[in-house]
């Protein structure tokens, strides 16, 4: 076997255990910005672009296999999304913005765009519909909150044979609800129409060769909505439908991308007989399901994609690993696993005649990312360079170990949870953070969690229980949280907390619930209801008033189908709204929310606030004016570990009457 040099200043073939130390590590060091996320290789195999921080905003870094280093930086304060290639030359990014609608001061808007940097003459271009293509920052279209025209950043695809050129789906400001198929140019930005939508298409797909032939639309009723899935045989065709089901009842059915070496084979994932989601294809010129390529009795599957293709899988039932179809991507992924002797190891990218390739490892499944740039262009020499770590000031041996916990709710239920204890726990019971996930059509993993490790890192246990409603576990598991906000859902996060108790994990007077999003929501409404369970409760950006959410829900792209997904009527939102619950509230709280967030606007904090007050409480509340909801920028990520620190300290380290 030809042997891999190593090249990196920080490398330590074995790590080392570090000396406990009796200070916790600084906020900062959690707080960070990534410094690599998102990161992708070159066709040609010679750079790589990547997310990251610099000056505590995000940045497009660009590596060179040479040692150069190009950056872009966003104007007048736009994140970003997602970086890829447009050819050697070319990085192409999604950009996204929170501004407020017109006349309000108060109703963010979430926007994205797409914009072209030219690496050599540093020039940026960005696809414009409604806007000067000049103009730096991204600009409002309508009032509207989430919906299309607002969104202008999905790919359909990169069209790798056509260097001129990308599809991309966006509907236009007068008809918000049908997302056209566009052709863009990459040298000016100027899109032009590919295919008008005459339905409600959620989805198109095209083959390798850049041919639209695979669309999904949406037929919705008063009481159900269902999927349409067509397909044609190229550009010319008429489209015919391949299949259909009804959502929220009918077997789950997801086109993904057309497989590589079979021009009319669809990868999809389809629900087996026991409702799990697994790999498959569906031929669309005869509307017949292929053979299944993976899938596991209790977790759906999850694909992994580059760039609207799918190059693999992964069953988070059998462990973080993933798994690829092409034999070029497994013989490096088990020859690097040899070599640096760890076992989670990821090909993020790989140039087709294999010369090059992008390796992302994990020393635990709990550490923060290391990137590596493999090189084997050499005829017998073969070398792997250390590009840098997501978080380079948490050694992976200071990550709190975290493992996957099985919890039976009082319905018989089996629920998974993710435990993380903090390193050096004795065998006493623990103070303990009970951290239920945000979505509620999410699902939390083992792998590296910032907020999770600064929790463990000052010596509280966390659990984070996937309640009903989670995704991951199959259709009835997600289905049994419809309509579940506040009942069966939040039973679930209270028995996960007994659960705690019983196996004599957390000192039942030493329980703080805390989450983010829904997961906020949760946190509110399990103080307001087990007052007994809990000695306090941190809610970020949380979800507060069911009313209001439901109103905002009505401005979304798809809030007409998520509406019945949450309640049933307007009728009931103040049984399940923390709002009014606030009167039963005994118990310390913590409200965060970033003034930027869009996707729960601070109104919901405000609310929450007024109504603790009028209750006679005295919330600690923190504001964050630069801060969206997915903590973007590494002021408002410190400002809330600090806060979350002092709460915590002082809400679990309060002497408690012991329940009897």
């Amino acid at each position: 076997m030809l042997s891999i040099r190593l090249l990196s200043a920080l490398l330590s073939v074995t790590l080392q255990l570090a000396a406990a130390s009796a200070d916790p590590l600084p906020a900062e060091i959690f707080a960070a910005l990534p410094e690599i996320e998102g990161a992708r290789l070159s066709p040609g195999g010679k750079a790589v672009a990547m997310i990251s921080a610099k000056g505590g905003r995000q940045g497009v870094r660009i590596w060179h296999s040479d040692g150069e280093v190009d950056w872009y930086m966003p104007a007048g304060g736009d994140l970003i999304n997602w970086v890829t290639w447009k050819g050697d030359d070319r990085v192409l990014m999604s950009l996204r913005a929170t501004e407020f609608e017109q006349g309000s001061s108060s109703q963010p808007v979430g926007l994205s765009r797409l914009v072209f940097a030219e690496l050599a003459s540093r020039q940026s271009i960005r696809v414009a519909f409604h806007e000067p293509a000049a103009s730096g920052h991204i600009l409002v279209i309508g009032r509207e909150a989430y919906r299309p025209p607002n969104v202008q950043d999905r790919v359909i695809s990169l069209l790798p044979g056509d260097p001129q050129h990308i599809l991309i789906s966006a509907a236009n400001s007068e008809d918000w609800a049908h997302a056209n198929a566009l052709l863009v140019d990459v040298r000016d930005g100027a899109p032009a129409l590919l295919l008008r939508s005459t339905d409600r298409v959620v989805k198109w797909i095209a083959d390798a060769s850049g041919a639209v032939r695979v669309k999904t639309t949406l037929d919705h009723r008063e009481e159900s909505s269902i999927l349409l899935f067509w397909a044609r045989d190229d550009d010319h065709a008429d489209w015919r439908m391949v299949h259909r089901y009804e959502l929220d009842v009918g077997e789950r059915f997801i086109p993904l991308a057309f497989a590589p070496h079979a021009p009319d084979d669809l990868l999809v994932l389809a629900d087996q007989p026991n409702g799990r989601l697994a790999l498959r294809t569906l031929n669309v010129r005869s509307a017949t399901m292929g053979p299944v390529l993976a899938a596991d009795p209790q977790c759906d599957i999850e694909p992994v994609e580059r760039d609207s293709q799918v190059v693999g899988y992964r069953d988070s039932c059998q462990g973080q690993e993933e798994t690829y179809f092409d034999g070029g991507w497994q013989k490096d992924q088990a020859m690097l696993r040899h070599a640096l002797k760890i076992p989670l190891v990821e090909i993020v990218d790989r140039t087709p005649d294999g010369r090059y390739a992008l390796v992302k490892t994990m020393a635990s499944t709990t550490a923060p990312p290391v990137f590596w740039y493999f090189d084997q262009s050499a005829d017998h020499a073969k070398t792997l360079v250390r590009i840098g770590q997501s978080n380079e000031g948490l050694k992976p041996e200071m990550a709190a170990p975290a493992k996957e916990v099985s919890i039976t709710a009082r319905d018989g239920l089996v629920l998974p949870a993710f435990l993380t204890l903090p390193p050096d726990h004795g065998d006493e019971p623990l103070p303990f953070v009970v951290m239920p996930h945000g979505g509620p059509t999410a699902h939390d993993s083992l792998q590296y969690d910032w907020i999770v490790q600064f929790i463990a890192s000052r010596g509280f246990g966390v659990l984070q229980p996937q309640y009903r409603g989670s995704t991951g576990y199959g259709a009835a598991f997600q289905r049994a949280g419809y309509r579940q906000w506040g009942a069966r859902m939040q039973d679930d996060v209270t028995d996960a907390t007994s659960w705690l108790i019983d196996q004599k994990l957390a000192d039942p007077n030493h329980i703080c619930i805390v989450g983010s999003s829904y997961g906020g929501y949760s946190a509110l409404i399990g103080a307001a209801r087990h007052p007994e369970l809990y000695q306090g409760a941190a809610a970020i950006a949380p979800v507060t008033d069911m009313g209001r959410l439901m109103r905002d829900r009505d401005h979304s792209e798809f809030g007409d189908i998520n509406h019945r997904r949450v309640m049933g009527n307007m009728e009931s939102a103040g049984v399940v709204s923390p709002v009014d619950l606030a009167p039963e509230i005994a118990v310390p709280v913590l409200l965060i929310h970033g003034r930027r967030d869009f996707t729960v606007p601070a109104a919901h904090t405000e609310a929450m606030e007024t109504a603790l007050r009028r209750a006679g409480h005295s919330p600690t509340v923190v504001y964050l004016k630069d801060t969206d909801h997915f903590f973007s920028d590494e002021e408002g990520r410190l400002r809330t570990l600090k806060a979350l620190d002092g709460f915590l300290s002082a809400v679990l380290s309060a002497a408690r009457t012991p329940r009897s």
